[in-house]
């Protein structure tokens, strides 16, 4: 298929949902949110290896009334894996500290408070490129005409610099928008929007197209 796109470089476009986890890889590698992940992940194995943290922690949560949800182990390759790793333990972060501090000698598994907060500044940033990325993974097929107004509101409104944000989460914005892989040629961004094809795909419940109307709705509305 590439070999039949080499006459028309400015019309080939990748598999989008491989760039954006590419771009996002990137930014994980800043050396604050690394050391950020890899305390959650060592947080995480503690629970996994014993029967009795987990138990511990389901009664903590049910003690808590938060919901029984077990801690979500990452997989290195996926940013979307980490990030549900990290939303889940700050979901469970009470009933993570509970469990801990009834058992002698573990509280080294807990992350420090600096890297709880480098999380929860990660976390705001990729929630909505979580939700992109699992629309994208539940299409069959995925039109350039569908991801262009998705693109615009990660790149436009997702990604904007924000005089008010954390200097990590500028560093993060910063490298995202650096990213060629977020970026459209000239030839591919006059391919005529097809939102009457967003719209009904939309009306049947189908991902992409769901989560491009939802997304250009709330920034006409904004």
């Amino acid at each position: 298929m590439i070999k039949a796109f080499e006459q028309f470089p400015d019309l080939w476009l990748g598999c989008f949902d491989h760039n954006l986890n590419l771009a996002i890889s990137k930014a994980l590698k800043i050396q604050r949110v690394e050391t950020a992940v890899r305390a959650c992940r060592h947080l995480v194995q503690g629970f996994s290896r014993s029967w009795k943290r987990k138990r511990g922690l389901t009664e903590k949560q049910v003690a808590l009334n938060l919901p029984q949800k077990a801690l979500i182990h990452d997989v290195v390759t996926r940013w979307g894996a980490a990030y549900k790793m990290l939303e889940r333990f700050l979901s469970q972060q009470q009933a993570v500290c509970a469990t801990l501090a009834a058992e002698r000698g573990v509280w080294h598994l807990m992350p420090k408070d600096a890297d709880i907060v480098v999380t929860e500044q990660l976390c705001q940033l990729l929630e909505p490129l979580s939700k992109f990325t699992d629309a994208l993974a539940s299409e069959t097929r995925e039109t350039l005409s569908a991801i262009k107004p998705v693109l615009d509101h990660i790149t436009g409104d997702a990604l904007e610099e924000n005089d008010e944000d954390p200097a990590l989460t500028k560093q993060m914005r910063e490298d995202l928008n650096k990213e060629e892989a977020l970026k459209l040629t000239p030839a591919q961004v006059t391919e005529p929007q097809s939102t009457s094809t967003i719209s009904t795909a939309a009306s049947e419940g189908k991902g992409l197209a769901r989560v491009a109307k939802k997304m250009i709705t709330s920034t006409s509305r904004g």
